[in-house]
């Protein structure tokens, strides 16, 4: 893209590129398109709720009266386009398969957050699917099963914090919840402000889905 605009003598810089935690889409985009001596054009757009950016079609031009630099960009579902369609059909594509993502990745997703999001609290991010839980459920295990399938924390351990679905949340809470629906766990061991030492605490950061 930076070549084209090269070639019509205008100068594209990316001020701001923000992905998903996946890596997998633009979530947020800042562009400045310059041309020297005649004018400079901004472009910024956001993704609404961290969901990609939409898909834009648009021209280039300059104000022969004004001699003013003019970079429009639209949404591919606007009026004011007169667009291949072949390319939108590439758009509408692209849609559909990140829809599809989205839904397919949403707790991978959500884990991606809560690591950007508590990371810094302590070392480690170690994960325990389900059937691991199981297998070290026991009297000597902070987070056991009970016989009907339902999650106990126990309450001795005091320096336990814990989340749910990256939300601050009581023992209480996980009590109500079932193995089955439990996606996954996280432990971090967290450290005192100098990062080096253990401070005791450790945090437990559970994910449930919600559809089970």
């Amino acid at each position: 893209m930076k070549q084209e605009f090269e070639r019509h003598g205008y100068k594209m810089q990316v001020q701001a590129l923000k992905y998903d935690p996946l890596n997998v889409y633009i979530s947020d985009i800042k562009i400045t398109i310059i041309r020297p001596i005649v004018g400079v054009s901004d472009f910024e757009d956001t993704g609404v709720e961290g969901k990609p950016i939409q898909s834009y079609g648009g021209f280039n031009g300059l104000n022969t009266l004004r001699d003013v630099a003019v970079v429009e960009s639209y949404p591919f579902d606007s009026d004011f386009l007169q667009l291949p369609q072949r390319l939108i059909q590439t758009v509408r594509d692209d849609k559909l398969f990140i829809s599809k993502l989205l839904d397919d990745k949403k707790m991978e997703t959500m884990i991606a957050e809560g690591k950007h999001k508590y990371g810094h609290l302590g070392i480690g991010f170690r994960r325990f699917d389900k059937e691991e839980v199981k297998m070290q459920s026991g009297l000597n295990s902070h987070l056991s099963v009970k016989s009907d399938g339902s999650l106990s924390v126990d309450n001795a351990v005091r320096f336990t914090e814990i989340f749910i679905n990256n939300e601050p949340a009581s023992h209480e809470a996980v009590r109500l919840r079932m193995i089955d629906q439990l996606y996954t766990v996280v432990s971090i061991l967290g450290t005192d402000s100098s990062g080096q030492k253990r401070s005791g605490v450790t945090y437990l950061l559970f994910y449930f889905n919600e559809d089970n």
